[in-house]
């Protein structure tokens, strides 16, 4: 899961995609297979083809953009209101990944939270790209900090 502030004025597609997608000035997230986009302008979904999705965004909205590997589907939220399954049956196998992704228009913008920060509409059942250390995490590192300079500090007595 990826939140996305937005601050459109013109196109903008945004999603997911595999590292086999190849994108150009023509093609963007959504226009090729293997990429799955939301596009709130037009509000349309795309994967080669469109169909009507979605409700319109604007300016200062936030997009989560969700994928369940598990049910191979894709969802969207704007503002915290699902908009329900825009894709399923979504390519998967072995060694494959999925990447957000998003394709602007000339002078577009958008700010991405992967979950650095707490995030404004987290979603039940699912996590951000990014989660935030846990105590055990921090306890660990904290730990092998110590470890470490026990043993720095130990061979340079013996030296």
């Amino acid at each position: 899961m990826r939140s996305s502030h937005l601050l459109p004025q013109g196109l903008m597609q945004i999603g997911w995609c595999t590292l086999s997608c190849r994108f150009n000035q023509e093609e963007g997230v959504g226009d090729t297979p293997d990429s799955y986009a939301y596009d709130g302008n037009r509000v349309r979904k795309w994967n080669v083809t469109t169909t009507n999705y979605g409700k319109s965004w604007a300016a200062g909205d936030i997009v989560s953009c969700l994928i369940d590997l598990d049910e191979g589907t894709i969802s969207f939220c704007l503002n915290g209101v699902s908009l329900g399954v825009a894709f399923s049956d979504i390519s998967r196998g072995s060694g494959m990944a999925y990447f957000p992704a998003i394709s602007l228009s000339f002078k577009e913008s958008v700010a991405f939270n992967f979950g650095s920060r707490p995030l404004r509409y987290p979603v039940e059942g699912y996590r951000p790209l990014q989660d935030p250390p846990t105590a055990e995490l921090l306890k660990s590192q904290r730990l092998l900090g110590y470890l470490k300079t026990v043993l720095s500090t130990g061979i340079d007595s013996q030296v």
